[in-house]
């Protein structure tokens, strides 16, 4: 059995802080326009087969096995069977740009898909980060100049804040 010796040289940033969001999903909503993406763990099982759209499965469990980066929310075009808008997250998956759209899940949400797939279950924001290059500690929404892969060290290491439910 190989083991991997870790390298505290190579890190380049460090979550120091974190918060866990309410289940409400107002509430999560509210959270992720104040202060940007949030860490959230879902069931995975319907994503596998994903392929554009709004993803709204009549059963998915809650049991949380995947990591990913809600990023945001919207709604549908008009749909005929509800005769409204379908609202729906945002979510940016870590499987690449050639899986779903360009990467990223459209899923359910709203009263009638309320924690659809767990998706609500657990929700967690960076509150500070320690970018070891330069040395200081950063608020997430203080400009990052020269800094294109910051949303994705974020992403990365706040995907261990939820690792134990989560795992990816």
């Amino acid at each position: 059995m190989a083991s991997a010796n870790f390298d505290k040289s190579k890190i380049a940033a460090s979550v120091s802080n974190f918060s866990v969001i309410s289940v409400d999903e107002d509430q999560v909503a509210a959270n992720l326009v104040k202060n940007g993406p949030l860490a959230v763990g879902i069931n995975a099982v319907y994503m596998q087969t994903y392929i554009g759209g709004v993803s709204c499965p009549y059963l998915c469990g809650k049991h949380l096995d995947h990591g990913v980066l809600l990023v945001g929310y919207g709604a549908s075009a008009y749909a005929a069977i509800r005769f409204k808008e379908k609202p729906y997250w945002i979510i940016k998956n870590s499987w690449g740009e050639s899986w779903g759209e360009n990467g990223y899940y459209h899923l359910c949400r709203g009263p009638h898909a309320h924690n659809l797939c767990g998706v609500d279950s657990m929700v967690s924001t960076v509150a500070a980060v320690h970018i070891t290059m330069h040395g200081s500690y950063l608020d997430k929404n203080q400009p990052l100049a020269g800094m294109p892969d910051f949303h994705r060290v974020i992403q990365s290491k706040a995907m261990h804040v939820i690792q134990g439910a989560a795992v990816d």
